[in-house]
């Protein structure tokens, strides 16, 4: 390898954990951060099922349909048509719902434990914020 890589200016591609990227950017290094998992997330199970259907004759069904949500996207006019808290606006939303961006999941089996604790720690925080006003 050239010693000449180093004595110029970098642009690091980083392909998944963004923490590899943050602590190039803060060593300030040109970084582009490529968002990436695994196919099926590593679960063996799931990338077989993927390579099924990808061999299958719904590929091309699959393609097409991927392809008309794309254009969909692409070609929306998005507009705002009011705002207001989360509470007020999503169906059975309470006070002790915890909202995310994903789908559906279930709190002992597939939130981490940290995440589980963070939680916890806001909402005792509340709780304890409300006692202080007296409701």
């Amino acid at each position: 390898m050239s010693q000449s890589l180093f004595s110029q200016p970098l642009n690091v591609i980083n392909v998944g954990i963004a923490m590899f990227s943050d602590d190039l950017k803060k060593q300030h290094v040109e970084v582009t951060q490529l968002d990436w998992t695994p196919p099926g997330q590593g679960n063996m199970q799931v990338v077989q099922a993927l390579d099924n259907i990808a061999d299958s004759p719904l590929a091309d069904k699959i393609a097409a349909a991927n392809q008309q949500a794309l254009e969909r996207i692409i070609q929306s006019h998005p507009v705002l048509i009011g705002f207001d808290q989360a509470i007020n606006v999503v169906p059975g939303m309470t006070a002790k719902t915890i909202l995310h961006a994903g789908p559906p999941v279930t709190w002992e089996k597939n939130v981490r434990r940290d995440e589980r604790r963070g939680h916890r720690g806001a909402g005792v925080r509340r709780t304890g914020e409300r006692s202080r006003r007296g409701g």
